[in-house]
């Protein structure tokens, strides 16, 4: 359960009325790599396995789901220990010729923004998601959009389901930091109802991706990579 009921009380213009609202349960949860704490991040009770995995993945301690041997959790933390000789990730830019049309683009962000309860219900969640050219395959959301986007490379790695040949849907900003743990997946094509900063537009343009912002209702802007979108 990621969410609980409390009371308040919500203010129009006529007059104060006794309400019930519903709020994100927070958790502390410490990743602990080898026996070393490694991170300490607060998040929602769910996919926190694939939080973690996504978490040391995204900044090159392991390469893949094979590195790991084991994974223990408890109340707090996730535990994870790897094989010997894990060596780190090396990037190669996106070789992908996945396209979309705009229809297409506006149609997955609409089944997006269907599946984004948390947000729906509290107002402050972020969300994640990877997809065909047709329909949402796999969706996570946080408290912010780097967990958000941790779990959803966890979820990638356990379900065998790769970012490359696939189209990742986030809520947020597209700032640099995104672009370069996108790039280690070989992320070739990005969707966002937000804009891009200068940087992850550079960055975009190098690594030869995809990337459309502002998606809402019928229109977007494309920044990048517009041999894609057709």
């Amino acid at each position: 359960m990621w969410k609980r009921s409390i009371k308040g009380v919500r203010y129009t213009k006529d007059h104060p009325k006794k309400s019930s609202e519903t709020v994100i349960i927070e958790k502390h949860l410490t990743v602990i790599l080898n026996d070393t704490p490694l991170w300490n991040t607060i998040s929602t009770p769910r996919l926190e396995k694939e939080l973690a995995i996504g978490y040391l993945i995204a900044n090159n301690h392991i390469q893949g789901i094979t590195d790991i041997e084991d994974i223990k959790t408890t109340p707090t933390s996730v535990s994870i220990t790897t094989k010997p000789g894990v060596t780190k990730t090396k990037t190669t830019p996106s070789k992908d010729d996945l396209s979309l049309t705009a229809f297409e683009v506006i149609a997955l962000m609409a089944e997006f923004q269907e599946k984004s309860v948390m947000y729906k219900d509290t107002g402050i969640a972020h969300s994640a998601s990877l997809c065909n050219s047709t329909e949402v395959l796999l969706f996570a959301d946080d408290l912010n959009r780097f967990n958000a986007l941790f779990k959803l490379i966890g979820q990638s790695q356990r379900q065998d389901i790769p970012f490359e040949n696939h189209i990742t849907v986030m809520s947020g900003k597209l700032s640099s930091d995104i672009i370069e743990i996108l790039i280690t997946q070989k992320c070739p094509y990005l969707i966002s109802r937000m804009g891009i900063t200068d940087k992850a537009y550079d960055m975009s343009q190098d690594n030869n991706m995809t990337v459309i912002g502002f998606s809402r209702g019928k229109t977007f802007t494309a920044y990048s990579g517009l041999h894609r979108v057709r």
